[in-house]
């Protein structure tokens, strides 16, 4: 599980986000087409792989389906049914089935239902909006497997903050004071409540995630000058010094690389 919840996800694409109500969706499924977490909310279900892997899951658990994987699925309609992410990587991995047990469920849950929404509503950037959620599951569960439990309640009081980030984080150049503001809180207390949540400052994060969208445009063969200019970057040069400093190569070693392990 450790490696798991510590790999750098890399989304090429969101294929589903939904609630499956009991009783509903396959039971069989064979060579499934794409990589999925769900979300169960009470504890009557139970997935069998086809290696004799057989998994019972509680309320709060959440089960990494393999692509490829061939399992049977019990979905009783007695139970309250599931949150189901349908998604693709750029590059090929290969992890086995997994559970995890999440501490912070009520977060969790509340990622769940807001991806399923804007997948439904499929307005215009819902895609980017729905890898944006999904990186936030996948942050949140690194951050309970590295540092611990964090009250619901601290969520709740930065989280207007946090929807501004990853709805503006590409085209505003985003004030930390503002991001305070938004919580009715002060700058001090506001950071220090952010690092503690995130494990990084709110300027790390930022950056993180237009490191993040960077490295999928590099993958879109999208020009570096451009990805630059649009997420805030006045020249090459320093777009090119930040990305190193978070992926460890430059643009153009990053789009090689990556190419050859698709390759």
């Amino acid at each position: 599980m450790d490696k798991f919840v510590n790999f750098d996800h890399k989304i090429k694409n969101i294929s589903l986000a939904t609630y499956v109500k009991p009783g509903t969706g396959s039971r069989e499924t064979k060579n499934r087409p794409h990589h999925g977490i769900v979300m169960y909310i009470d504890d009557v279900h139970q997935v069998d792989f086809e290696n004799d892997k057989h998994i019972e899951l509680k309320k709060g658990n959440i089960l990494y389906f393999p692509k490829g994987s061939n399992y049977v699925a019990n979905k009783p309609l007695e139970s309250k049914g599931v949150y189901a992410i349908n998604f693709e990587y750029i590059y090929d991995i290969d992890f086995p089935p997994i559970v995890i047990k999440t501490k912070n469920t009520q977060k969790f849950l509340n990622y769940f239902k807001e991806i399923s929404i804007i997948y439904k509503k499929r307005s215009p950037g819902y895609q980017k909006q729905c890898t944006a959620v999904l990186y936030n599951i996948f942050a949140l569960l690194e951050y309970e497997y590295k540092l611990g439990y964090v009250p619901e309640s601290l969520y709740v009081s930065i989280s207007p903050a946090i929807e501004h980030i990853h709805l503006n984080y590409i085209s505003e150049n985003i004030n930390i004071d503002h991001l305070a503001s938004l919580c009715k809180i002060s700058t001090t207390y506001f950071r220090r409540i952010f690092n503690r949540i995130t494990g990084i400052s709110p300027k790390k994060y930022i950056m993180q995630l237009k490191m993040n969208y960077a490295a999928e445009q590099i993958l879109a063969n999208e020009h570096i000058s451009d990805i630059a200019y649009e997420i805030g970057f006045n020249d090459s040069a320093a777009f090119s010094k930040a990305f190193k400093h978070y992926h460890g190569v430059t643009p153009s070693e990053y789009k090689n690389q990556k190419r050859l392990e698709i390759n």
